[in-house]
């Protein structure tokens, strides 16, 4: 990892296959995860002993991946390799620039759901066989009596299936028995009768006369019969109706139950598979409302099923995706292939946003004529959130080597300028004001460069914190006491009176705390309200924790929140890049600075705002035993 020592132990636990390499495919270094997706545990004992041996010798797929390299396309490759027992597994890679001839290449196994869409393949089909082949009338029709399926095997009654469909199923009724059929059809509506089974004659369409028995409600799990029975009634003195029993004619549909209990294995086989994995599953009709969803995508999105399921897709989409998303299922409507959904944004419940990739099918029943869109989803905010991570720490180390080869220089001539500036102040006539008045602006730019110069060199190793044991509130009071004397805003301070010792670098973090403060009373020239709140927290084992995944333990946590201008969206992904700024007058390197401090102190900073509602900033020390 270069220089990069402080994420050498991201680098090693991350869950995803990570491993460095030059553009020529040497492998600099790494991970396990990576060592192990790749079969390499097979030709090395371990991942050191791969260190300085060319990549493309193992696997010859990525030398055209790095030869390729686009930094405007996206950059990845799926392969199949067979690992040291010869079984088959898949892998999605993607290609990385982290810095001048150097990448990183994320492996991630995507063996499992490759083997999940077999299965929902193969399960589709089969039901689809079973359809086929049945002997017996399968039909559908909706609440007026409209047929919107039935099967193939009505052809063998001289019927065609597109003919049918949109017809009343009472067409098909020979005309004695349709006012029947009818009164039995609105017994069901109503619920004002019992029966079970009914019988009427068919016809075919040469007006030949078929008996066939109708099927319209589940019986038990037993030998089964068409049965043509009602209830029967007796009346007590009080006119009141009792049930004494049942009668009617049965004729034996064992086929077609059996048939039943088997289509209806294959459904929960397949619910079963689909409530099993840990990836997301959706079903949505063609207007985006919600069919089903599966355990995992539920959980994700914070909601219970009955609540998503006939809800609009658009509800789950940030607001500001939903036209793309549409947009996207409307492409896959028009082409009918799969297509893959990469690195859109979902919102769950409690309005965390989630960063997700998967795939859109568009299904079309070939009987029913009836299509619906389908799909997996995966989270990958833990994928994002480190990728960024390693391109921070990339700029970070970039930005390190140059302050280090160049502070040191700076400082003794800012040294000798301003030294002299003084001299020369001293030799001049104090009467000459405006040759005074020169002489204090160049000493005012001098001290300008000199504080810059100060915040570079906090990158390079001399920025190393030197740090002890200290009481975060009073570095909080005296930290805040200054600067909020006079503040244009109402400022309310929430600072918790037993807050832990945390082993800091004084000076590092009171310069990270004052930074933001003043950048929160600059975004409110005009008045607002300024939050300050510190508080002790316990991890226990891993957690999310307002968005941020932090490490077992205990950390003393600071929240400054404004209600200031806040900061666009498509600026929030690049607020800790070295130099970036939205100020006429910044030099764009005070978060940066202070995303390194926070960095090196093994602590967390986490930024979110809304245009014109303000920002949160929320910092996370350890505190050490």
């Amino acid at each position: 990892m270069g220089e990069l020592g402080m994420d050498l132990d991201l680098f090693e636990k991350a869950g995803m296959g990570l491993c460095c390499c030059n553009a020529d495919g040497r492998i600099i270094s790494i991970n396990d995860r990576a060592f192990s997706l790749l079969s390499l545990n097979g030709q090395f004992k371990k991942n050191n002993d791969v260190l300085n041996t060319c990549l493309f010798d193992y696997i010859g797929h990525f030398r055209s991946l790095f030869e390729n390299y686009n930094t405007k396309s996206a950059n990845e490759l799926e392969i199949k390799i067979n690992d040291s027992g010869n079984t088959a597994k898949y892998l999605k890679t993607s290609l990385l620039n982290a810095a001048e001839n150097e990448y990183i290449l994320v492996i991630d196994d995507i063996s499992e759901l490759k083997n999940i869409k077999k299965l929902y393949l193969e399960s589709e089909e089969k039901l689809r066989t079973m359809l086929e082949v049945i002997p017996d009338i399968v039909y559908r029709v909706d609440t007026n009596g409209s047929i919107t399926f039935i099967s193939e095997s009505v052809s063998r009654y001289g019927y065609k299936q597109e003919e049918l469909i949109g017809t009343s199923i009472l067409d098909l009724v020979h005309p004695d028995d349709r006012e029947m059929a009818r009164n039995r059809i609105l017994e069901r509506r109503t619920g004002n009768r019992m029966t079970r089974f009914f019988e009427v004659r068919l016809m075919t369409k040469s007006k030949e006369i078929l008996n066939v028995s109708f099927d319209s409600e589940s019986g038990k799990d037993s030998h089964f019969f068409s049965v043509c029975s009602e209830g029967v009634y007796r009346y007590n003195g009080e006119n009141e109706k009792i049930y004494i029993g049942t009668q009617g004619v049965y004729s034996d549909i064992q086929d077609k139950k059996q048939f039943e209990r088997s289509l209806r294995r294959s459904e929960e086989k397949w619910i079963s598979v689909m409530e099993s994995i840990e990836d997301g599953y959706y079903e949505a009709d063609i207007k985006g409302r919600i069919l089903y969803v599966n355990r995992a995508l539920s959980e994700k999105l914070g909601y219970p099923k009955e609540e998503i399921i006939g809800s609009p897709f658009e509800k789950f989409v940030d607001p500001e995706e939903k036209e793309s998303v549409y947009s996207f299922f409307n492409k896959v409507y028009k082409s009918g292939k799969l297509s893959m959904l990469k690195n859109w944004t979902g919102v769950a419940k409690s309005g965390k946003k989630i960063y997700l990739e998967g795939s859109v099918s568009l299904i079309k029943t070939k009987t029913e004529g009836m299509a619906f869109f389908n799909g997996i989803l995966r989270d990958i905010s833990d994928k994002k959130k480190m990728e960024q991570e390693l391109l921070m720490a990339r700029k970070l180390e970039a930005i390190g080597i140059l302050a280090g080869g160049i502070a040191h220089d700076y400082n003794n001539a800012l040294t000798a300028i301003i030294g002299n500036l003084s001299l020369a102040r001293m030799e001049i006539d104090p009467k000459n004001i405006e040759l005074i008045d020169t002489l204090n602006d160049a000493e005012k730019a001098a001290l300008k460069v000199k504080e810059l110069t100060h915040q570079l060199s906090t990158f390079s190793k001399g920025g190393k914190p030197v740090k002890k044991n200290t009481d975060m509130k009073l570095l909080i009071s005296n930290i805040c006491d200054p600067l909020l004397k006079g503040a244009p805003c109402k400022c309310v301070l929430n600072i918790s009176s037993n807050l832990w010792m945390v082993e800091v670098d004084e000076f590092q973090i009171g310069h990270v705390l004052e930074y933001i403060i003043t950048n929160a009373l600059e975004a409110m020239d005009y008045g607002g309200m300024l939050k300050i709140a510190a508080m002790n927290i316990q991890v226990e084992n891993e957690e999310m924790h307002n968005g941020i995944s932090l490490q077992e333990g205990r950390y003393v946590q600071i929240i400054i929140e404004d209600s200031g201008r806040g900061i666009d969206r498509d600026d929030l992904n690049r607020i800790f890049d070295p130099y970036f700024t939205t100020k006429d007058m910044g030099s764009g390197m005070g978060l940066a600075i202070s995303y390194a401090i926070v960095k090196r102190h093994k602590g967390y900073i986490d930024i979110n705002s809304i245009k014109d509602k303000g920002t949160t900033v929320s910092l996370y020390l350890p505190v050490t035993a």
